[in-house]
């Protein structure tokens, strides 16, 4: 009888370890949906390493036509306005307040996401960021498995929420706020 619990008790374990790891592998796919190519876009401008090839993108990185590649956006709606939130390469000076007040989301004459008075509407941008900027993470710790080019980098965040690999560099991964006009 010992011996038949022991078994369904490593059963159930194996299941639950496949279980963890499919969950595991949709939230990466989700990660890199979000946050590939504008960190693809980050590591061919830091390093001129252009994995356009390994990804099967349209546009080879070093081209002029590689600003049309875009990562994936997450919608959030306020009232009757869409904002669509995504990641994309900034330069230095961006200021991420700037992004979220051009597409007036946060309550009438506030202009500061701490100030914010709506808690809800605060937390989900807070939440948003906070998904888009650890996405990247994740993305670029398996790159760096993969590309031994990438071994001395590390992602740093910005107070700005900004992700650079090198700070001297003009280019970052910042967080953008637009709002989608029908």
């Amino acid at each position: 009888m010992d011996n038949n619990i022991e078994n369904q008790l490593n059963n159930f374990q194996e299941k639950n370890n496949e279980q963890i790891e499919d969950e595991l592998q949709k939230a990466y796919k989700q990660a890199e949906q979000i946050s590939l190519i504008p960190l693809l876009k980050l590591i061919y401008k830091t390093t001129k390493l252009d994995l356009y090839k390994d990804y099967k993108l349209k546009y080879k990185l070093s081209s002029k036509e590689s600003i049309e590649l875009k990562g994936g956006e997450i919608i959030m709606s306020n009232e009757n306005k869409k904002i669509k939130v995504y990641l994309d390469l900034v330069d230095k000076n961006y200021n991420l307040t700037n992004s979220i007040n051009d597409c007036r989301i946060l309550s009438e004459n506030v202009y500061d996401l701490n100030k914010e008075p709506n808690e809800p509407l605060k937390k989900q941008i807070i939440y948003i960021i906070t998904l888009l900027t650890q996405s990247i993470k994740i993305v670029f710790d398996n790159l760096k498995n993969k590309y031994k080019e990438l071994t001395e980098y590390n992602l740093t965040l910005s107070d700005n929420t900004t992700v650079y690999l090198d700070y001297e560099l003009e280019y970052r991964i910042g967080v953008l706020f637009k709002e989608v006009i029908e």
